[in-house]
Parts: C-alpha cells; sequence; structure tokens
C-alpha cells in the first residue's frame, strides 16, 4: 500500500498544482488564451473557452483533493486508481490526440500525454500488484484455517 499512498499523493499534488497554474493563468492573461487557440476566435467563443476550460479545472480540483484523502487510506482507494486511470487514457491521452488533432501546438500536448500514459500505466501496475497481494494473503488465510 505504500507505493499507492505515494501514487495518490504524487498524481493528487500534480493535478492540484495544475489547477494552480490553470487558474492563475485564465485569471491573469484571459487574453493570451486567444494565442493558444489555432483558429480565429471572438470575445465570445474565448469566454466559452475560458469557462469551459475552468469546469474542467474544477473536475481536476475535486479529483486531485480525493487523491490527497484517499491517501491516507490506500487499502481502500483502488477504485480511485481506477477512475483516474480511466480519466488519463480519456479526457487525458484521447483528449490530447484530439487537440492536436485540431491543430493545438503539437509540443507541449504530446509532453502532457506522456504523463498521461506514465500516470495510467503506473497506476494499472499498482492495481495489479495490489490483487496479487490480496490474492496471496487470501491463499494464505485459506491455507492456515485448513492446516
Amino acid at each position: 500500500m505504500r507505493k499507492t499512498k505515494l501514487w495518490l499523493r504524487i498524481v493528487g499534488v500534480f493535478y492540484l498544482a495544475l489547477v494552480a497554474m490553470n487558474v492563475g493563468y485564465l485569471t491573469a492573461n484571459p487574453d493570451g488564451i486567444a494565442d493558444t487557440i489555432p483558429f480565429p476566435v471572438d470575445d465570445n467563443g474565448l469566454h466559452a473557452f475560458i469557462d469551459a476550460w475552468f469546469v474542467f479545472i474544477f473536475a481536476l480540483a475535486a479529483l486531485g483533493a480525493v487523491m490527497l484523502y484517499a491517501s491516507t487510506k490506500p487499502e481502500r482507494a483502488g477504485m480511485l486508481v481506477l477512475a483516474v486511470v480511466v480519466g488519463e487514457l480519456t479526457y487525458g491521452l484521447a483528449g490530447d490526440i484530439w487537440l492536436i488533432g485540431r491543430g493545438y501546438d503539437a509540443a507541449s500536448y504530446t509532453a502532457f500525454s506522456v504523463l498521461h500514459v506514465v500516470f495510467a500505466v503506473t497506476g494499472i501496475l499498482l492495481l495489479r500488484g495490489e490483487l496479487k497481494d490480496r490474492a496471496a494473503l487470501v491463499s494464505n488465510e485459506v491455507s492456515r484455517t485448513i492446516a
């Protein structure tokens, strides 16, 4: 469980750091956001984009906070790890691929794609390891009960 605790804390802190960075950028430089959009956007479109991005940021904040809380009881956090893994592969990796295909900055989204894959793969490996550990515990308990 030590590895799960560490994973929850690393990914949770990363999510919260991303939230802080995005909130800072969106509030300090909202007009600069237009430069990151690969097609012409008017003020209404820019405001809609920022509003939608804030909804995404709020979800990341919630997940980051829940991961930090769950790290205090990592033995009960398997479904949360799985949910984060699925999120990393869908809104993370698939979302980045979609945005790159739409013309957004490939370099920055590729870097984030690598992080999504790292978080997803390490999360899957943690879950597999925990399943093996639990199976071994059950097997040992059954063996002791029978003997």
